[in-house]
């Protein structure tokens, strides 16, 4: 990897803590965190609310109200575990056809093989990269819930 990519790894972790600061941020700043905050994968959890119809209810304190975050974890959460629970499966599916073609040794190999790949590359990797953000994500409930 480049040195450039290696920092922006760092560097949008730390601007998703930031953006929440109450001051007034520049027009370009607040597209740009508009922008890093769509999510291409399906949340999961939008509809597990019961109560509200699945409407969850969004912060109503100063910059979470203005990028209109949702008070419930997993829904802010929701594409760092979906993507988790997507390789898991895949780990899971792996597993059951190699217990099927036990008695094929160049198939079993191939599957172990692809196996592997995806446990402790891929899955260890999306982990990793998503630890931040879920940990982010906890810290910043917690303390939304002591001041409410």
């Amino acid at each position: 990897m480049s040195t450039g990519a290696m920092l922006l790894i760092g560097f949008l972790p730390e601007v998703d803590i930031y953006k929440y600061i109450n001051v007034a941020s520049p027009d370009n700043f607040n597209q740009f965190c508009q922008s890093m905050a769509s999510n291409l994968l399906p949340n999961l959890f939008a509809n597990l609310d019961d109560v509200n119809s699945g409407a969850n209810l969004n912060y109503t304190i100063g910059k979470l109200e203005f990028y209109g975050v949702s008070a419930i974890m997993l829904d802010n959460s929701s594409a760092a575990v979906f993507k988790d629970l997507v390789v898991l499966g895949i780990i899971v599916g792996i597993n059951l056809l190699m217990l099927i073609s036990s008695k094929c040794s160049d198939f079993y190999t191939l599957l172990n093989k692809i196996r592997n790949l995806f446990m402790w590359n891929l899955f260890l990797s999306f982990y990793l990269e998503d630890y931040s953000e879920l940990q982010h994500e906890i810290e910043r409930t917690l303390c939304l819930e002591s001041v409410l």
